[in-house]
């Protein structure tokens, strides 16, 4: 499984299996949403450009703010292609 990075807010880089990644965070946090366990990332699109389906993905998101490491980690077990006929 290959590791890939994508920059919050960048145009959403197409990897090479076909999968385009967005990410949608908040762009400001302050500490006490960090201690209170508020949500950095907002939304998380995976896009299928390929004509086959991708099988088997890892999602690992990880965020440093103000010095506190969180992350987010998820097995997708298939990502098809809208609008294949």
């Amino acid at each position: 499984m290959a590791s890939h990075e994508t920059t919050v807010g960048a145009a959403a880089p197409e990897l090479p299996n076909g999968i385009a990644i967005e990410i949608e965070s908040d762009a400001t946090i302050g500490y006490a949403s960090i201690q209170n366990d508020v949500p950095v990332v907002r939304s998380l699109r995976l896009t299928n450009n390929s004509a086959a389906p991708v099988e088997d993905l890892q999602v690992l998101i990880t965020c440093n703010v103000s010095g506190n490491l969180t992350a987010f980690c998820s097995r997708i077990a298939r990502v098809v292609r809208i609008g294949l006929h």
